[in-house]
């Protein structure tokens, strides 16, 4: 069995610090995230920072209002719908205690 090293794993968000397995010219592709908070909050973002007490997010928005007809997946891989709702936030630190779960949003890329 081939030794690993650090150069085999990349950090990924949701393991705030630890890392998974990369696959053969395996990138990190997805730039925004959507991240479900406690007490309801939903925020879509960057995330730039990570660390064992949380993340931090760059470009961040609360989703105040989903506006869509098939649950947050579909703001996931649609991105913002018509009648979405966005509150701009800026950067925001999210503390490990509060994150629920943390999905790739590559639909707000290009919006």
């Amino acid at each position: 069995m081939p030794q690993e090293n650090e150069d085999d794993f990349i950090p990924h968000p949701a393991f705030l610090g630890r890392s998974l397995k990369k696959a053969e010219g395996e990138v990190p592709a997805c730039t925004f995230h959507i991240i479900t908070a406690s007490a309801g909050h939903v925020l879509v973002g960057r995330i730039i920072e990570t660390a064992p007490d949380g993340i931090k997010l760059a470009d961040a928005a609360i989703i105040r209002r989903w506006g869509t007809t098939l649950g947050l997946g579909q703001l996931c891989t649609a991105g913002r719908q018509k009648e979405t709702i966005t509150d701009y936030i800026g950067t925001v630190f999210i503390p490990a205690s509060a994150l629920i779960f943390i999905a790739d949003a590559p639909a707000w890329a290009s919006q």
